[in-house]
């Protein structure tokens, strides 16, 4: 699909930075991905999620869970690092807490 995760993760057309020319071009978000999704299915209000460091377009685990799971609420996030940020799973959104799941854009201390 035109706006999938995997497409935004080596040509997204959305995404505006400032980049210097030695830096990643602008329209790779190639630091990780994630994707989240609730299943009422199984009868659990807890969000699954599933998070990444490899680019979304290298990660077979991703190509074979979507076309797999149906939901009627789903998370996607693709990662461009800032200059100096660590490419960690745990900088991977999208987030959880109990049973809410969430995303960001910058940086939130003192959480929890």
């Amino acid at each position: 699909p035109e706006h999938s995760i995997i497409r935004q993760s080596y040509n997204s057309t959305e995404r505006f930075d400032h980049f210097q020319e030695s830096e990643m071009p602008s329209h790779l978000n190639a630091d990780g991905f994630g994707v989240g999704w609730y299943s009422p299915a199984l009868d659990d209000p807890m969000p699954c999620v599933f998070t990444s460091t490899l680019p979304a377009w290298n990660n077979k685990n991703l190509w074979q869970l979507s076309e797999k799971i149906s939901s009627p609420l789903m998370f996607a996030h693709v990662r461009a690092a800032s200059p100096g940020s660590p490419v960690t799973d745990s900088n991977c959104h999208p987030f959880t807490v109990g049973t809410f799941m969430f995303m960001h854009n910058g940086g939130l201390s003192d959480f929890l």
